[in-house]
């Protein structure tokens, strides 16, 4: 290895500098000043003086360590004998206190906007859409009623859309259900067509424009749909930088949008077909138009690039 070093044919260690030899490092005038280097080490010329010395620090370290562990001062640690042998041993710490910053924080958040259960938004969106019908048995028949198959449905749904899993969902709630009950459901109800079947009823309950197509008519509806998405998205632009004129183009833009959507739903007769002829649209139209991206994230990361001069 020194002659491939030396004729440039090998790559030094990442650690050379640790395996290289120490007297190399020292002074040159090591040996005829050794006295003054040691002095400025604060370290003996004898060697015995300097292990002696180190010998009775340890002692007293240990001495003390011993008092401190007999009069049971040491916060839990002891020495024990494993196997014939003293080891030490270190208990668990155990869980921390709370900080008072963070159970403040905690509270002002829950007071301002409160706690909403995600179990609470399974049960509104089945109230209003009654997506659970989509899950039908495997089996030959449903001998339990479907107001208990909804109520272990959603628990089930819950318990695997939030990675809790059912068993913790069966022994964590006030429900009256049981851990072999959620699985039997799990079992005969919760499979792939299901849920595609399930996915598609509240997306299409999502962009049903029936109810306002009967009050409003086709293209009031389109309005409103677009007007409340537009709303929706005001804050994100402002907190974009945007203009008046640039915001005012694209609520513009979104009411247009949604008044197509909501006639293409009306004669494809499929909401889910019109969004999806929606997206390509506005996916195909993008990148033509002038001065601007196809990719979404062309403005923000032009935003976030730090001005010139600056130390960012």
């Amino acid at each position: 290895m020194r002659d491939r070093l030396a004729q440039g044919r090998a790559a030094p260690p990442r650690d050379l500098r640790r395996r290289r030899n120490p007297e190399e490092g020292l002074p040159t005038d090591f040996e005829d000043n050794r006295d003054v280097h040691y002095e400025n080490l604060r370290q003996p010329l004898d060697a015995s003086v300097f292990i002696a010395t180190l010998k009775e620090v340890m002692r007293a370290s240990m001495a003390a360590c011993g008092e401190v562990i007999s009069k049971n001062k040491s916060g839990g640690a002891k020495v024990k004998t494993h196997r014939g042998e003293p080891r030490w041993h270190i208990p668990d710490l155990g869980k921390l206190k709370v900080p008072e910053n963070l159970r403040a924080l905690h509270t002002e958040v829950a007071a301002r906007w409160g706690i909403i259960d995600l179990l609470d938004f399974l049960k509104e969106s089945d109230f209003v859409t009654d997506f659970t019908d989509a899950f039908t048995t495997v089996a030959t028949r449903e001998a339990t009623s479907r107001e208990v198959i909804r109520k272990r449905l959603l628990l089930v749904l819950y318990a695997l859309g939030t990675n809790v899993g059912i068993k913790r969902v069966a022994d964590g709630g006030r429900h009256g259900e049981t851990e072999a009950a959620l699985r039997a459901i799990r079992h005969l109800f919760v499979n792939r067509d299901n849920l595609r079947k399930a996915i598609v009823t509240l997306v299409n309950a999502t962009f049903a424009t029936d109810p306002l197509r009967a009050h409003w008519g086709l293209t009031g509806a389109g309005v409103v749909l677009g007007l409340v998405w537009a709303i929706w998205h005001l804050i994100p632009y402002l907190q974009a930088g945007h203009g008046p004129a640039w915001i005012a183009g694209q609520v513009l833009f979104t009411v247009a949008l949604r008044v197509i959507i909501a006639g293409d739903g009306r004669r494809l007769c499929h909401p889910e077909i019109a969004c999806r002829l929606h997206g390509g649209r506005v996916k195909c139209v993008r990148p033509c138009a002038p001065g601007r991206s196809g990719r979404r994230d062309a403005t923000w990361r032009r935003r976030r690039s730090p001005p010139a001069g600056s130390c960012g």
